[in-house]
């Protein structure tokens, strides 16, 4: 059989204990609720931080949304304007066409009108100079 040889308990087994509880009061109050605290601020901290990047998110996006509303009225603005001068610079174009053809039309007219006495008074001027040279022509032949 075998035999298991039984523990003596003296008093070093008190002191070890005594020296273990010290040493975990001491370590509890030096080592591990300071670094508790270091990682519950850190946590701490970086909760907020992600709070705070939250927030700025959204109000980047709340803003890029008002940007995008501004922008795509602008650019329904900006459209009504340019058809708006192309409507008019039609108009003006069909106007002024309207008006020269207008102006050639009685340039026209009055550039015939003064052609024609133009050539009513050369009429007038060649037959008084037939009739002078007729009568040169019968003068020298009778």
């Amino acid at each position: 059989m075998l035999k298991i040889p039984m523990l003596d308990l003296d008093i070093t087994v008190v002191y070890t204990i005594i020296i273990l509880w010290f040493l975990l009061v001491v370590l509890n109050k030096i080592f591990f609720k300071p670094i508790g605290r270091i990682i519950n601020e850190r946590e701490n901290k970086s909760n907020t931080e992600e709070a705070e990047i939250n927030r700025i998110k959204g109000d980047i996006e709340s803003r890029s949304a008002k940007v995008e509303s501004v922008l795509k009225n602008a650019r329904k603005d900006a459209v009504k304007i340019s058809e708006k001068l192309i409507t008019k610079g039609e108009i003006l174009r069909e106007e002024l066409i309207a008006s020269t053809r207008k102006e050639i039309k009685e340039n026209f007219k009055n550039r015939m009108v003064d052609l024609d006495r133009e050539i009513s008074d050369a009429e007038i001027k060649l037959k008084g100079n037939i009739k002078n040279f007729s009568k040169k022509i019968e003068e020298i032949f009778i």
